[in-house]
C-alpha cells in the first residue's frame, strides 16, 4: 500500500510513481480531487490509469468527506470502503492512496493498514516519493517509522545497454486495437513489437519527459523515421508478420550520455528488447504516437 501526497508531487514524479508501482487500485482520500499538476490534467491522468489497468475510486466523494480532519479515517469508514471495494476483484498488484497534505499522510500511513488487517493479510504501507538521480527520477519508499528505501531505475530489469541497438529507421503499423513498431537497427537487425492502442498515450508522455531531459544540442544523423503507408496492413486485411513480439510493458528513459533515449520492451516471459533512439528519432516517434492518440 503506497501513499502519495498530491500537494507536493510533481507531474513527472506522479507519472513515475504510477508507472513504477503499476497499482491495481488508486483510492483518492482528498475532499477535492484535482489532477492539474504541471502538464497533467484529469484526462491525461485517467488515460494513464487506463493504460496501467488501474481502477480509480473517489473515496472522499463516495463517503461524503468534505473536511481534511473528517473522523471517517479514525472510525474505520474509509477502511471498510477500501476492504469492500477490494473484494470485488482480486488484488494482484499494490494499491495507491492519494492524500493532500503531510498531516493526513502520516495519520493514514499509521491508521489504514491496521484497520484493514481484519479483512486482509497484513499490509506493508509506504509513503511514495521521487527524487532526481543522474537525470532520472528514482522512487523513494518511506515507512511510518521513518525508514527509507530507494528503488533505483536500474533495478527494474534493464539489460546492459551493450545488448541494445541503435534504431536507424522505424515504421508504425496500425491494427484494430493494437499497433506495432517495426525497428530497423543500424546493424541490419529488424524487430517488431506489438502494443495495445491504449499504450500510445502513455508512451507519448514518457517520451516527452525523456526528450526534455536530454541535454544534447546535436543529434546523430543515423536515425530517420519512415512514414507508414496511408493504409495499414491490418486495414488492408493483411496479417501482422509472424516475427512480431507482443509486449507486456514498456520503459522509457534517457541514456547517461544525455544524447539518446532507451526504450525497453518487455514480453510476458520477461524477455526484453532494447532499442536506442536518438532524440530526433524519438521526437518523430512521438509525432506518430500522437497521431494514434488523436484517432
Amino acid at each position: 500500500m503506497g501513499f502519495v501526497d498530491m500537494s507536493s508531487v510533481s507531474d513527472e514524479g506522479f507519472e513515475t510513481i504510477l508507472s513504477r508501482v503499476q497499482p491495481s487500485w488508486v483510492f483518492d482520500l482528498r475532499p477535492v480531487p484535482y489532477f492539474d499538476i504541471g502538464r497533467l490534467n484529469r484526462k491525461r491522468v485517467f488515460d494513464l490509469f487506463s493504460s496501467l489497468h488501474a481502477s480509480y475510486r473517489d473515496v472522499a466523494g463516495w463517503l461524503q468527506i468534505t473536511e481534511r480532519n473528517d473522523a471517517s479515517l479514525n472510525s474505520g469508514a474509509v477502511a471498510r470502503y477500501l476492504a469492500e471495494t477490494l473484494l470485488t476483484r482480486p488484488c494482484q498488484a499494490p494499491i495507491v492512496v492519494l492524500v493532500d497534505d503531510d498531516e493526513i499522510m502520516d495519520h493514514a500511513l499509521r491508521v489504514l493498514p491496521n484497520h484493514l488487517k481484519s479483512s486482509f493479510a497484513a499490509w506493508r504501507a509506504f509513503e511514495l516519493r521521487t527524487i532526481a538521480c543522474d537525470g532520472a527520477p528514482d522512487l523513494i519508499l518511506r515507512t511510518a517509522t521513518g525508514e527509507t528505501l530507494m528503488v533505483q531505475a536500474k533495478s527494474f530489469g534493464d539489460r546492459d545497454l551493450a545488448s541494445a541497438g541503435l534504431v536507424a529507421a522505424f515504421r508504425i503499423w496500425l491494427g484494430d486495437d493494437m499497433f506495432a513498431v517495426n525497428c530497423e537497427f543500424d546493424d541490419g537487425r529488424v524487430t517488431e513489437v506489438a502494443l495495445p492502442l491504449s499504450a500510445a498515450a502513455l508512451m507519448d508522455r514518457h517520451l516527452d519527459a525523456a526528450i526534455s531531459r536530454c541535454t544534447a544540442a546535436h543529434h546523430s544523423s543515423l536515425s530517420k523515421a519512415i512514414d507508414p503507408p496511408a493504409t495499414s496492413r491490418a486495414h488492408r486485411g493483411e496479417p501482422m508478420p509472424a516475427v512480431t513480439l507482443e509486449v507486456e510493458s514498456v520503459r522509457i528513459r534517457e541514456a547517461h550520455d544525455g544524447r539518446t533515449i532507451v526504450i525497453t520492451f518487455t514480453q510476458s516471459d520477461n524477455e526484453q528488447t532494447q532499442a536506442i533512439f536518438t532524440v530526433e528519432c524519438a521526437q518523430r516517434l512521438r509525432e506518430r504516437l500522437q497521431m494514434l492518440v488523436r484517432r
